[in-house]
């Protein structure tokens, strides 16, 4: 989720798309599937009581609610990255 950020906050510092947004959609859709995928591995196999749904509920909203967060921060570092990178190759070449 954050790695896949990083990625696309430095691919985004090259093109019109702000690196910040773009890491807000890669953060969300990492989120997305880290749930997708623990849905379709674990959640079959796990016995549901009440308990766990209501927990699982909670767990699921506050790690949608985060991921967003963890992708704008990452994708502004992504931006950084990309653009200290590229400085250096600049510096280095003249």
């Amino acid at each position: 989720m954050v790695v896949g950020s990083m990625i696309a906050g430095a691919v985004a510092a090259n093109g019109s798309v702000a690196p910040s947004a773009a890491g807000l959609r890669a953060g969300f859709l990492g989120g997305m599937i880290a749930v997708s995928v623990f849905i379709l591995t674990e959640g079959t196999t796990v016995t549901w009581s009440l308990n766990t749904i209501v927990f699982f509920l909670i767990a699921v909203v506050m790690l949608l609610c985060i991921s967003p967060v963890f992708g704008l921060i990452s994708g502004r570092i992504g931006d950084r990255v990309a653009n200290t990178v590229a400085g250096f190759r600049v510096d280095r070449a003249s």
